[in-house]
């Protein structure tokens, strides 16, 4: 397998994967066995998880030495992230250092179960940062977007020596 040991919990690992045509193909055939991913254009879907690969942005959940679930995300400003919200604008990147905002994008886990665990890492990996995504199942039907509480850096916090306090 071609990931990064992650954070180990009842029986599965959470991991990242390198990026190498051999991710790619994997993912893609995890994720293109079952609507919606089954029903999107190759490019569109390629390209984004070739992106969410590059730049480290995604979690997968492994059972067994396989895949058990995908959390992919796009790191944009608040000001994008609302706007797709409301669905007046597409998502679009901004530079990982200004981004304020982590849109989960692509999440496709078999087992509700597993979708906890994959939110909750993508999250940790992205301290500070309001967490948004939108809900499209597989059935059609279409929930509400939803806005996650932002969350402070998992790391202690470090004293500022200028405080008085």
């Amino acid at each position: 397998m071609t990931g990064e040991p992650g954070s180990t919990n009842g029986g599965f690992e959470i991991r990242q994967l390198r990026p190498t045509h051999e991710a790619l193909g994997l993912l893609v055939a995890f994720l293109s066995a079952t609507a919606p991913f089954s029903e999107f254009r190759s490019r569109v879907l390629v390209r984004a998880l070739q992106q969410q690969l590059e730049r480290r942005h995604h979690v997968c959940l492994m059972r067994g030495g396989r895949f058990a679930g995908y959390c992919g995300w796009l790191l944009t400003s608040r000001e994008i992230g609302d706007r797709w919200l409301n669905d007046e604008a597409e998502l679009s990147p901004v530079a990982d250092g200004v981004a304020d905002v982590v849109a989960c994008t692509i999440v496709h886990c078999p087992d509700r179960r597993d979708v906890l665990p994959l939110i909750r890492e993508a999250r940790a990996r992205n301290p500070g940062r309001l967490a948004v995504f939108k809900r499209d199942r597989s059935t059609g039907d279409r929930k509400a977007a939803v806005r996650n509480m932002s969350f402070a850096a998992p790391a202690r916090e470090v004293p500022d020596p200028a405080d008085p306090r």
